[in-house]
């Protein structure tokens, strides 16, 4: 079945971008029915519809142009400035026959692909989604969208444990309750080797097995406002609290990346000189409230190693040492904690927090005890077709302080 669900994907990986060409050719299919609709909004992007709108489309994207100030210790004073974000999606609903599919690059990556997926509701709550999507494995910063972050730079946390926090398998999901009370349930199957993990061509394979993982999400409170739950800050305005509690855990069998989120950079061998690779683990608590303009997010996450037995580093050259895992894995604790207030007129003021400790002691490891402090304050304009962002942030690691001022625009069109 392991072997069946990779052959699956890889041939699925020729054809990411074909996802979205059933939908594309229903709406030339019902042109006969009736004059299908257009309109253009700045922020919301061209929209389609066929003439009975049962078929949707939605083209769109932004950019998030930005410069930025570094200073080391109070001594050295960097520049940058870019694009940190360059995005182009494409939409496509029906709503007879219970499909969507999203299709989403990133110009400013070298592997512009971050999703292209394709989801089917075969009834009401329940929901599978196939192709490379976001991982429910993750933090819930990382189950946010980039144009919906209260801070554009994402927390250090996300930083330490994610990369993009993209997948490609397949996801199952389902709504238990009512909106005064609701339970959602989630399984995930997928490579374990991030997006692209099928690499450039037939020679670079996906490497050891596949990655399971779980999450769960109880609104005690009820559900939030539309869309609510999908953004950190309080736009709407809750008017009773709100809370959302989630618990996600995730194994990877056989991972080469410090995160999981690639393959091949790193390998390890058994005794017998055949490749090896460690499991890695994920957990991971959070929770979102909002009320009145306020919202608090915090997130605690757990990353550690198992399959470590009878490995060696190089060719029957030297055993795994203790600890040494730790300088191919990104093993630690993170908490991070945020909290903004954001008025009706798009203003946000918020503070973000964030505490990584390594799992070992190793001057090496991936991971480094570290601490990042972030003031945010922000301009929504045009129900966020225009945000205009500045933080401050101070990042210790060891006896180094790195002051950094950013200042970011963000554009959706």
């Amino acid at each position: 079945m392991n072997s069946l669900f990779i052959v699956t994907m890889k041939k699925m990986h020729f054809s990411k971008i074909l996802l979205v060409v059933y939908l594309l050719s229903n709406l030339v299919d019902t042109k006969s029915n009736g004059q299908s609709i257009s309109s253009y909004e700045f922020g919301s992007g061209l929209h389609f519809e066929s003439g009975d709108q049962n078929y949707q489309f939605d083209l769109g994207g932004l950019i998030l142009p930005y410069i930025s100030y570094e200073s080391l210790n109070d001594e050295t004073i960097n520049m940058y400035y870019g694009s940190k974000r360059t995005f182009f999606h494409f939409k496509a609903n029906s709503e007879k026959e219970n499909v969507s599919a999203y299709f989403l690059t990133d110009f400013s990556l070298n592997n512009t692909l971050l999703e292209a997926w394709v989801s089917y509701k075969p009834v009401d709550r329940l929901s599978f989604t196939f192709g490379q999507f976001r991982s429910i494995a993750n933090n819930r910063e990382m189950l946010i969208f980039e144009n919906s972050l209260a801070n554009f730079s994402r927390s250090l946390l996300s930083q330490t444990f994610n990369a993009t926090g993209r997948e490609f398998g397949l996801k199952c999901s389902y709504v238990i309750g009512h909106s005064d009370f609701s339970l959602i349930p989630m399984i995930q199957i997928t490579s374990g080797d991030g997006l692209n993990s099928f690499g450039v061509d037939s020679r670079d394979v996906d490497l050891g097995g596949l990655k399971y993982a779980s999450r769960i999400d109880i609104y005690p409170l009820g559900l939030f406002k539309e869309g609510q739950v999908q953004s950190v800050n309080d736009y709407a305005h809750e008017e009773s609290l709100k809370l959302v509690v989630g618990a996600a855990a995730s194994y990877n069998d056989g991972a080469s990346n410090s995160v999981g989120e690639g393959h091949g950079d790193f390998y390890l061998y058994n005794n017998l000189n055949q490749v090896m690779l460690p499991d890695y683990r994920e957990l991971n608590f959070d929770f979102l409230s909002k009320f009145k303009g306020f919202s608090f997010m915090g997130e605690y996450s757990i990353s550690t190693a198992t399959g470590l037995e009878g490995l060696v580093t190089e060719s029957l050259i030297q055993e795994l040492q203790p600890t040494e895992i730790s300088t191919y894995l990104a093993l630690g604790t993170g908490l991070t904690m945020q909290i903004f207030y954001t008025t009706k007129k798009g203003y946000s003021l918020g503070f973000v927090n964030s505490f990584i400790t390594s799992e070992f002691q190793n001057e090496n490891s991936i991971v480094k005890d570290s601490n990042l402090k972030s003031l945010v304050l922000s301009k929504r304009i045009k129900d966020s077709a225009v945000v205009i962002q500045n933080s401050l942030n101070i990042l210790k690691i060891s006896d180094v302080n790195t002051f950094t001022y950013q200042f970011l625009v963000q554009l959706e069109f």
